[in-house]
């Protein structure tokens, strides 16, 4: 397999216990995106690394650039994992990862040794909203009971719909997310739900408003903003309205 990952056993003049500890937690993800069982006629064919994060504590996430073969084609999919204390106690997925939009889901693997983890949106142990939003009816039934709450406006487009479209348009793991939902048809406006690990509170809220206001401001109104229709604590997200016809 080729991979963008290589040890040979001996450290570095100079290393530090942390490098120690990233090295060692980097070839345990590896290891973890190794061992995925992708569907029927699927394999792993390369391992490389897309992005890095360093967050606080001596947290690092990494976006893994994930190479499978399928039919004879090649689908380079996003995979992201987690180095860090105290992984999340709940149990890792045992099921085999399904691929939805272009992106891999219900990935759940933990290395405790290690202190890493693998994890996909739709499993995400620390951005619970990102589960529900996955489930069947789930942004309906998360939108419907905002709207009751007095949360955020009516939303015309998603009156009575059974099947909506979900897009995940961005995502850092155990972070924070952005969501695109349309009708199943996707002939109408829809929403972006921005989810946070915590809720983000007014001053997020008013922040949003704010940056929205002066781009377009400043742009004499070229540069078209979603706009902030409001906030669910909940679930520590804020709704903003899709811009239609979007943009070419």
């Amino acid at each position: 397999m080729n991979s963008a990952l290589a040890s040979s056993g001996a450290q570095p003049d100079g290393m530090t216990s942390q490098d120690e500890d990233f090295s060692a937690g980097l070839l345990a993800l590896h290891t973890l995106i190794e061992s995925l069982e992708w569907p029927l006629g699927m394999k792993t064919v390369g391992i490389g690394l897309s992005r890095v994060w360093s967050g606080r504590n001596k947290r690092i996430t990494i976006e893994h650039r994930v190479s499978v073969e399928k039919d004879g084609i090649l689908i380079d999919f996003p995979v992201q994992g987690v180095i860090a204390d105290n992984p999340p106690k709940c149990k890792a997925r045992s099921d085999k990862p399904r691929v939805e939009d272009d992106l891999p889901m219900g990935i759940f693997l933990v290395d405790r040794a290690s202190s890493c983890w693998l994890t996909s949106p739709d499993c995400d142990p620390e951005l619970s909203a990102t589960r529900d939003l996955f489930e069947p009816q789930g942004p309906q039934r998360i939108l419907e009971q905002a709207i009751a709450r007095g949360e955020i406006s009516p939303l015309r487009n998603f009156v009575g719909a059974k099947n909506h479209a979900t897009k995940m348009i961005s995502y850092r793991a155990g972070r924070r997310f952005v969501v695109r939902v349309r009708n199943a048809d996707e002939n109408s406006a829809g929403v972006y739900l921005k989810g946070f690990r915590g809720s983000p509170g007014p001053q997020s809220a008013q922040r949003a408003s704010e940056l929205a206001g002066l781009l377009s401001d400043r742009s004499a109104g070229q540069i078209r903003v979603p706009s902030l229709m409001g906030l669910i604590p909940d679930t520590h997200l804020l709704v903003f309205s899709e811009i239609w016809p979007p943009p070419t």
